[in-house]
């Protein structure tokens, strides 16, 4: 059987993790949860502290408040509690950054997928950019370090509400339509022109 692992930034995320557990478990993937806490009020545990599965998985979904630097799950004490951010990215809080790679690459199969349904996790869409030159794309710094498959949404999003998570899922797994702009990465960085979907590839 196929596998994943979601993890959730706190009971904002919960209702989506559902959702999207329960669209998994209809395609076949057995599905192990975990929620690593808000982290504007709970303790998150650090990138060294995340769980290693025995058994690697297919896909893991990260459902979270995001922005250009990643989405907010790699903590420590709550946010007003210190001056330190959540997010970890190659040229931000970086030298946490290799734990990070090493944690999804060793929990991936070879050719899983990595899905980031944070804002954005693949930078800014077409609007933003025509008004900041902010062209950070966290998905792709992750396929390009950790050597994995990556998929994340530009601009804002709606992480939250599990239709949309779904539907994200829908696109990654299937290749239906994005629920909004969407990058996706193959593992080193380059970028997917016409995603058909993971379980279009191959013997999935």
């Amino acid at each position: 059987m196929r596998r994943a692992f979601v993890f959730h930034a706190g009971p904002d995320f919960k209702g989506s993790c559902d959702a999207v557990v329960r669209y998994l478990q209809a395609e076949k993937f057995s599905c192990q949860t975990f929620d690593v806490g808000d982290a504007r009020k709970d303790p998150q545990p650090w990138i060294d502290a995340y769980p290693n599965l025995m058994t690697r998985v297919d896909v893991i979904v990260c459902l979270a408040h995001g922005g250009w630097d990643g989405p907010l799950v790699f903590g420590g004490a709550p946010l007003q509690a210190r001056n330190l951010s959540p997010q970890i990215a190659r040229g931000y809080s970086n030298m946490a950054w290799p734990a990070v790679c090493a944690w999804f690459r060793n929990m991936l199969t070879a050719g899983g997928v990595a899905v980031i349904h944070a804002c954005h996790s693949a930078g800014s869409n077409q609007y933003e950019t025509a008004q900041y030159d902010h062209a950070d794309r966290w998905v792709q710094e992750l396929s390009e370090d950790a050597r994995i498959t990556t998929v994340g949404v530009e601009g804002t999003t709606s992480s939250g509400i599990g239709s949309q998570s779904v539907a994200l899922l829908k696109h990654v797994l299937r290749g239906t339509s994005p629920p909004q702009a969407t990058r996706v990465y193959l593992p080193g960085g380059q970028r997917v022109a016409r995603w058909s979907g993971w379980l279009n590839q191959g013997k999935r």
